[in-house]
């Protein structure tokens, strides 16, 4: 019998999240907004600059826009994973969506990209601002959930209006940590051919656990933008999960994992990923094999005080973690031939300082967030058997 092997169920429970799309305009940085974000100009710079793993990406193309129609000027449209909102307009008309960018007859409210030879016949946001800065014309991206990278496709930045090297619009980042990074736009442009836009959060600001809270674009003058192909990345939770037996052993004598004998089982889980769990969303369910008897009682009973709670599960943090464990009330039991499915399925029983054949399940609810980091946060549980 390997009792290293067992049945073992895992469930982590998070809430729905989502992503935040943001628009900046290429130009220089300084080197302390250099420290917080980094911008790229191709797909390729963008992939390779987001972490290898623990991160999810959502695509959105507008594919559902199939008329001309204005953007909302106070509640925000939600598309997928972000939301934005426009105030006001400039000599282009209003804000809004087109079911193709490269339409020459686009009718009020939004007039679509006619400006630009080069504009696609795609479904995208026609950004249009006048010239009264930050706070009047603008737009505001808003995320519903936590946004560590964003890219997308754009045509037509900065229409030809006479004037040369002026930057028509600019954009104003707000980080979680209260940061805030300005992008300055570039020159003056005309017909200018499809580009890439990427912004990738500083990976220690990730490691941390910063994020892009929201995007202020505003004009500076007259400005008229093509937006589509809209890709953004978000940080998530990587969870592992491993189980080992060692013999139980306070004298030091020697002993095996044979009939009779005690072992202990650590439950190690970790987090590898690039966002922590959601607060008290682990859920542990562990399946006892058939041919081994639960100690219901303080698991330092005979031993050397390891475990500062008088209880049969004890409780470690490896590594930095922000979860708490306290048997009262995060530890129960399931006598059930099936596994409970949450929580609630479970019950408590009390401690008899007996070894209990009943006992099928343990169920595990711990308090808190499992961290994310580069210590790769990790939380051990530890309990006794007996094999029969």
């Amino acid at each position: 019998m390997d009792l290293g092997k067992v049945g073992m169920q895992t469930l982590l429970k998070y809430l729905n999240v989502t992503l935040l799309f943001a628009v900046f305009l290429p130009g220089t940085i300084t080197a302390a907004e250099a420290q917080t974000l980094s911008t790229h100009s191709s797909l390729a710079s963008y992939n390779s600059a987001l972490p290898g793993t623990g991160i999810t990406s959502n695509f959105e193309d507008f594919s559902s826009v199939g008329s001309n129609f204005g953007m909302s000027q106070t509640s925000g449209d939600t598309w997928n994973g972000f939301s934005v909102v426009a105030s006001s307009a400039g000599s282009f008309g209003a804000s809004g969506y087109c079911p193709q960018l490269n339409d020459p007859f686009g009718s009020f409210p939004t007039p679509c990209l006619d400006y630009n030879a080069f504009a696609p016949a795609v479904p995208g946001i026609v950004g249009a601002f006048s010239n009264a800065g930050a706070g009047n014309a603008q737009m505001v991206f808003t995320p519903s959930g936590k946004t560590i990278g964003f890219a997308l496709d754009y045509v037509d930045w900065n229409d030809e209006n006479g004037t040369t090297n002026v930057e028509r619009s600019a954009i104003r980042v707000f980080l979680s940590n209260g940061a805030t990074v300005d992008v300055a736009g570039p020159a003056v442009s005309t017909d200018a051919s499809p580009g890439f836009l990427g912004m990738v959060v500083d990976a220690s600001l990730i490691e941390a656990g910063v994020y892009i809270s929201s995007v202020l674009w505003y004009g500076l003058e007259d400005e008229l933008v093509g937006i589509y192909n809209v890709r953004t990345t978000q940080g998530i939770p990587v969870i592992s999960v491993e189980k080992n037996s060692t013999a139980w052993d306070p004298a030091g004598i020697g002993k095996f994992s044979i009939p009779g004998n005690e072992i202990y089982y650590t439950i190690s889980i970790e987090n590898n990923g690039n966002d922590s769990t959601d607060s008290n969303s682990l859920f542990i369910v562990d399946n006892l094999p058939s041919d081994v008897e639960f100690w219901n009682g303080d698991i330092d009973d005979g031993g050397n005080e390891t475990f500062a709670d008088v209880a049969p599960v004890g409780f470690q943090q490896i590594a930095g973690s922000g979860i708490a464990f306290n048997p009262a009330t995060n530890l129960r039991y399931s006598t059930s031939t099936s596994a409970p499915s949450d929580f609630d399925d479970c019950v408590s029983i009390p401690l008899d300082s007996s070894f209990r054949s009943d006992i099928r399940y343990i169920c595990i609810n711990p308090s808190g967030v499992l961290d994310h980091g580069s210590t790769s946060p990790q939380i051990d549980f530890v309990f006794r058997v007996r094999i029969k």
